[in-house]
C-alpha cells in the first residue's frame, strides 16, 4: 500500500475520515481488490494518524525510512505520454499531472543524496536480468592485440580427450587464448605429459585440471564429469594407423568405438549435450571425382576408416533418441605443421605414423631415411596425393566448432543446433607425398633421403577436400599454405630435435592421444605405424 508524508496527513484531518482508502481501482469497482481496505488510521512508528486518500502522490516518513511510490493517476499519465511519443516521436508527451508536492523534489537522507560529479547518480535501478547481463558483460578482459577473453569464474568449461596429442594440444592453446576453460583426459600412451606444460606456456593460462585415464574407463570417466559441470566436449583420443588397423582390426574397434560408447553414457547421464567430434576424410574412400564433399557416400576401406564412421552414426542415432543433443562431426584432412611459437608439436611415441614426423626427423638426423609407400599411383609423381592442412587451421576450426554449438566466451551459453552436422576441413589443395619432401628440404635446408616401398593395405589414390560447405555455414576459411606448414613444423622440430622427451618404459604405441583425425595409410602414406600400447587410468578420486 502506498503511503504519504505527515504534511497530507494534517490535511487529511480535515477532511471526511470515512473517505475510503482505495489504492488501485475505484470504490465501485470492489471486484478490483483482493480484500477490504486497510483502516486508514493505522500508523508507522514515528508517523501521526492520517486518512489516506487514492490518487495522491504518497511519502513515507520515520526512522530513517524514504519511501516515494507513484500511484496509480501517475503510472497511467506515463502510460498516455508513452503511447503519444510512441504515435508522434517528435512530439512532446503531455507532462505529469502530480496532485499532491507538484513541483518539490522528495526529501533524501544525506546519505542516500546524489553526488553532482557522480554521472550515475539518480538512475533507475537495474532490473534484476539487466543486472546480470551488465554483470555478464564486465566479465570480458581486453588481452594485447585488442582480443577479449573472459573471466574465469565465466569462462565455459572444456572436456578435450586425448588433449595431449598433436591437435588436441593445439586446440587446447587456441581455447584458452580465447577465454575457455580446459579440462584434459589423455592416457599418454601417444602423447607425452610435457606437452601438457608447453600449451600451459604457449597460451599463457593454466589448464582447469588434467586426468591421466584411458576414456573407456566408465568409471573413472564419470568422477570428471561430476568433478566438472562441463559445457562441451572435443573428442579426440583414438587409434589411428590404417596399416596397424588392418593387422589388429578388433583392437580398432574396441579403442575407438569403446571410447565413444564411454563418453555418449557419461555425457547423456551428466546432461552434456554438445560435441565436437574428430572424425577423418578416410571415410569417403577411394575417390573418383574430387573435391570430396559431405554429401558423398561413405566408402570406407579399412577398419580405421569404419571405426570413424561408426563413430559418426552412432552420435546420429543418440541425436534421434536424445533430441537436445547436438554433434558436430569434423572429418579432417590431413593436419600437420606445429605452432609458430615452436614449443608445440608433432612428437608421437617411438616411430611416428605420420608422413611429416618422419621427414622432420629424418631432416634432423634423428632417422636414417623415410619410406614412401606406393610409387605407381595414378598421380603426375607416382606418390598419393592428399589435402594437407596447417594444425592451428584445424585448432581453430574447433573454436569456432564450439562457438556454432552455443559455447563461446564472449557471450552466455547459447542455443544448439540439435542433430548431427558433418563438415570437411581442409584447403582444396592436393599435395603429393614427394612434393611435400621438396617443400620440407626448401624450409630446412637439408636434404631428405626417401625411399620407395610397396603400398600400404588401405591406402587410396587421392583425398582432396572440398572446405565450401563450412566456408558457407560458419564464413570460415584456412589460412595457411603448405610452405607455411613445413616452416612450422621445422621450428619445432630444430628447437626440439629429441621431441619432448618421452619417459623411460613407454611402448611405442599408436594411440592417438590427439585424435589427429589422419592415418599414415587413407591420410599420410609414406611410413611405418608404430604398434598399440597399453592404457593407462588415473581418474579423480
Amino acid at each position: 500500500m502506498a503511503l504519504r508524508g505527515a504534511r497530507g496527513a494534517r490535511r487529511d484531518l480535515q477532511r471526511d475520515p470515512a473517505a475510503p482508502d482505495h489504492v488501485q481501482g475505484h470504490a465501485q469497482e470492489p471486484g478490483r481488490h483482493a480484500g477490504p481496505a486497510r483502516p486508514a488510521h493505522v500508523p508507522l512508528p514515528g508517523v501521526q494518524p492520517r486518512a489516506l486518500r487514492r490518487g495522491d502522490l504518497r511519502r513515507a516518513t520515520g526512522q530513517g525510512l524514504r519511501v516515494r511510490t507513484p500511484v496509480h493517476h501517475e503510472r497511467t499519465d506515463l502510460r498516455d505520454g508513452l503511447r503519444q511519443r510512441a504515435a508522434a516521436p517528435h512530439a512532446r508527451s503531455r507532462p505529469i499531472r502530480r496532485r499532491a508536492h507538484a513541483g518539490r523534489v522528495p526529501h533524501r537522507p544525506a546519505a542516500t543524496r546524489p553526488r553532482a560529479a557522480d554521472p550515475g547518480a539518480g538512475r533507475p535501478r537495474r532490473h534484476p536480468l539487466r543486472a546480470l547481463l551488465h554483470q555478464r558483460s564486465q566479465s570480458l578482459i581486453t588481452r594485447p592485440g585488442g582480443q577479449t577473453r573472459v573471466n574465469t569464474q565465466a569462462a565455459p568449461i572444456i572436456l578435450v580427450t586425448g588433449g595431449a596429442g598433436f591437435i588436441g594440444s593445439h586446440t587446447c592453446v587456441e581455447l584458452l587464448e580465447h577465454g575457455h576453460q580446459v579440462v584434459v583426459v589423455d592416457d599418454h600412451s601417444n602423447s607425452s605429459p610435457a606437452a601438457l606444460a608447453r600449451v600451459e606456456k604457449t597460451a599463457g593460462r593454466p589448464l582447469l585440471a588434467a586426468y591421466r585415464m584411458d576414456v573407456r574407463d566408465t568409471a573413472g570417466l564419470d568422477r570428471v564429469f561430476r568433478t566438472h559441470r562441463f559445457d562441451a566436449v572435443v573428442h579426440f583420443a583414438a587409434l589411428k594407423s590404417v596399416r596397424e588397423s588392418v593387422q589388429i582390426p578388433l583392437d580398432y574397434y574396441d579403442v575407438n568405438l569403446g571410447a565413444m560408447v564411454s563418453l555418449l553414457r557419461a555425457m547423456h547421464a551428466h546432461k552434456v549435450n554438445r560435441l565436437v567430434f574428430s572424425s577423418s576424410c578416410s571415410i569417403y574412400g577411394e575417390a573418383k571425382k574430387l573435391p570430396l564433399d559431405e554429401g558423398r557416400p561413405a566408402a570406407p576401406t579399412n577398419p580405421y576408416a569404419r571405426s570413424k564412421w561408426m563413430c559418426e552414426l552412432m552420435a546420429g542415432d543418440l541425436c534421434r533418441a536424445w533430441p537436445e543433443f547436438a554433434v558436430l562431426a569434423l572429418r579432417y584432412f590431413n593436419p600437420v605443421g606445429a605452432h609458430p611459437g615452436g614449443l608445440l608439436g608433432e612428437d608421437p611415441r617411438g616411430v611416428p605414423g605420420n608422413v611429416m614426423p618422419f621427414a622432420m626427423q629424418v631432416a634432423v638426423g634423428r632417422r636414417e631415411k623415410l619410406s614412401v609407400f606406393g610409387g605407381d599411383y595414378a598421380t603426375p609423381d607416382g606418390t598419393a596425393v592428399r589435402d594437407f592442412i596447417h594444425v592451428v587451421d584445424v585448432a581453430d576450426g574447433h573454436r569456432v566448432a564450439l562457438r556454432e554449438l552455443g559455447v563461446d566466451p564472449d557471450r552466455p551459453l547459447g542455443p544448439a543446433p540439435a542433430g548431427l552436422q558433418v563438415l570437411n576441413l581442409g584447403t582444396g589443395v592436393g599435395t603429393s607425398v614427394l612434393e611435400l619432401v621438396a617443400e620440407i628440404e626448401r624450409a630446412s635446408g637439408r636434404a631428405v633421403p626417401y625411399e620407395i616401398v610397396e603400398r600400404q593395405p588401405g591406402d587410396v589414390t587421392r583425398l582432396v577436400a572440398s572446405a565450401a560447405a563450412v566456408e558457407r555455414a560458419w564464413g570460415w576459411r584456412t589460412t595457411r599454405d603448405v610452405a607455411d606448414m613445413c616452416a612450422d613444423a621445422w621450428r619445432f622440430q630444430k628447437a626440439n630435435p629429441d621431441g619432448y622427451g618421452a619417459p623411460d618404459g613407454v611402448r611405442d604405441g599408436a594411440r592417438d592421444g590427439d585424435g589427429d583425425g589422419e592415418p599414415d595409410g587413407g591420410g599420410e602414406p609414406g611410413i611405418t605405424a608404430p604398434s598399440v600400447a597399453g592404457a593407462v587410468s588415473g581418474p579423480p578420486k
